[in-house]
């Protein structure tokens, strides 16, 4: 669909940006078309499942232990143990009870805020029931997808233009491990570190966020 739209618009070649899971589709696209590409942004990727789910258990675990959460302590460390399926990992991974004291050590934003801003940025923020219900039935799809817990990491080492890797200090869905292996393998690639962000470092710092990218693409950047 993303190169349908590319030819479409006649397009010659562009910069995929993608966002979370978007990381993922983004990656998948550079891969795929190369040439339709001059670089690509990953903000706060998932590139595998089972990655991104170990990701979030090693987050929170440390405030589970912290506060004497044993179910919860015993569900990350399910996560972590090396045998573990990716489809398992992820569906555990989504168990995990998010209280609020785990979103506050985890540098997670408040929902207040963030609506806050969508309120003031969008004239019609609601969602129809309608646009929900077929989000919800995508969500499924997806995560009933044998692709969605594939492990994209080496397509980065695959990928010969520019790629940015942004992702926030306390970031959950793309950790150390994921960090580590882009900035070991994947070509032209770079990293930048958002201090005091987490998972929306495009809402945290929009000016700063905006900066990097004008400063990685622009000509002669």
């Amino acid at each position: 669909m993303t190169e349908q739209m590319r030819l479409t618009l006649g397009i010659e070649s562009w910069i995929p940006l993608g966002h979370s899971f978007g990381g993922m589709l983004a990656l998948v696209y550079a891969h795929t078309y190369p040439d339709s590409i001059d670089g690509v942004i990953y903000d706060c990727p998932m590139w595998s499942a089972l990655h991104t789910a170990r990701a979030i258990a090693e987050a929170t675990l440390p405030c589970f232990e912290r506060d004497g959460v044993s179910d919860q302590a015993a569900l990350c460390k399910e996560i972590l143990d090396s045998g573990i399926s990716p489809k398992e990992a992820f569906e555990k991974a989504t168990s995990i009870d998010m209280t609020e004291s785990v979103q506050k050590y985890c540098h997670v934003i408040e929902n207040d805020r963030y609506n806050e801003y969508i309120n003031a940025h969008i004239s019609d923020p609601m969602v129809t029931e309608e646009c929900w219900s077929k989000f919800i039935d995508f969500r499924n799809k997806l995560f009933n997808s044998e692709d969605f817990y594939a492990d994209y990491l080496p397509y980065l080492a695959d990928i010969a233009k520019p790629q940015l890797l942004i992702v926030g200090e306390y970031d959950m869905t793309c950790g150390k491990y994921e960090q580590k292996w882009f900035a070991d393998n994947a070509q032209n690639g770079s990293t930048v570190i958002l201090p005091d962000c987490a998972h929306l470092t495009w809402f945290e710092q929009p000016e700063k966020y905006t900066d990097i990218i004008i400063e990685k693409f622009s000509a002669g950047g």
